[in-house]
């Protein structure tokens, strides 16, 4: 029986090669899912958004009753902070939603057109301080105890024998102001103060540079995972696609590949007309995980000969098809992709996925 620093070794060496767009021994699998590993092992929604260490331990019984996955995509979630990200408060289970219900970002504009002036005046990084400390409902010592135990993930993960996936991330520069300002509100400011608000993203981007510097600095991350909930195509016209999302994707996806980091695009709505921007970076250095938006076939004939595809198996199939149609859909894109392919949800294993679903999926990126 191999160790787990056998296994872990093992499987790291797996996706290592399909992100090389080498032939593994298998097809790796990479999964994600903090809320369905709960159902999964009947801990309350409420427990885990709340502690981050047994959300770890959850993920980790789940995955081991599972098998056959070698990489946990994202550490641990705690819930209250999710939202800080887009300047927005979170509705959190146990606290403002009934135990079972998943947390969900509240949305509702704080920020005001005088907040742009504000950042423009005293940098991004005082005006978050301020703005999270009096105007979003976050106990912060709460949080720092958490996310301390959250940083523990990797190791943890490693210990029990399986890769993490996404350990460093910077924000998304749309998205704290999208989610501070509605995206209502958002679209109408790109229109009406252009400048002002170019402006603004540009002072986010700098100030997320330096947190990816710093994240960079405080361990040896397997892949870092860019992303913006705000940042597909079809949210703006071409001109400002490139202005205020290109422009940024470029320069942290730069930043990660010349520090030997494999960039992982988290790629949340349709991304079909930017895809030939992604060929800017050198063969094997990326890993394009699409949500079943973007038509992952599109996605394999623009850049299948230099990025590794993460696919796709849809939310809606997990909670309403049967494991035939999972195994077959999975079996195919397996086919399909070829080498430099990686097995995965579409985004995130739903809270209400059928066990028997999600294990048909990892079945046929075994081989069974």
């Amino acid at each position: 029986m191999k160790s787990n620093q056998e296994l872990y070794n093992e499987r790291l060496t797996r996706f290592k090669k399909a992100i090389a767009l080498e032939k593994p021994d298998k097809t790796p699998m990479q999964f994600n899912g903090d809320a369905f590993c709960a159902n999964h092992m009947g801990v309350k929604l409420s427990e885990i958004a709340v502690n981050t260490e047994l959300c770890i331990t959850t993920i980790i019984n789940s995955v081991n009753e599972l098998g056959d996955i070698d990489v946990v995509d994202y550490g641990a979630t705690y819930a209250p902070a999710v939202g800080m990200y887009n300047l927005s408060n979170t509705k959190v289970p146990g606290r403002q939603l009934p135990e079972d219900s998943l947390w969900q970002v509240d949305e509702t504009g704080t920020m005001t057109e005088e907040d742009y002036d504000t950042i423009l005046d005293k940098g991004f990084e005082a005006f978050f301080n301020d703005f999270t400390a009096n105007r979003l409902n976050i106990d912060f010592q709460e949080m720092e105890e958490q996310m301390g135990k959250a940083a523990e993930a990797p190791k943890r993960y490693a210990e029990a024998g399986y890769v993490n996936s996404s350990t460093i991330a910077p924000g998304g520069e749309v998205d704290y102001l999208s989610g501070g300002r509605t995206m209502a509100k958002f679209a109408r400011d790109l229109y009406r103060m252009p400048d002002k608000v170019y402006a603004a993203l540009d002072i986010i981007h700098e100030y997320n540079i330096n947190s990816l510097k710093q994240q960079l600095k405080n361990g040896n991350a397997v892949t870092g995972m860019i992303a913006a909930g705000r940042g597909a195509c079809d949210f703006y016209s071409p001109k400002i696609w490139e202005r205020v999302i290109w422009k940024y994707y470029k320069n942290l996806a730069d930043l990660l590949i010349e520090n030997g980091v494999t960039v992982q695009w988290h790629m949340d709505g349709n991304y079909e007309r930017g895809l030939s921007y992604f060929r800017d970076f050198e063969k094997g250095t990326c890993l394009f995980c699409p949500d079943g938006q973007t038509d992952i076939y599109k996605v394999k004939e623009v850049l299948g000969d230099i990025s590794c595809i993460r696919g796709d198996v849809p939310a809606p199939l997990l909670v309403l098809g049967t494991p035939e149609d999972v195994h077959n859909y999975a079996s195919r894109l397996i086919r399909d992709m070829g080498p430099g392919f990686v097995m995965g949800v579409a985004c995130c294993t739903p809270p209400n996925a059928k066990v028997e679903n999600v294990k048909a999926m990892i079945a046929a990126a075994s081989g069974k």
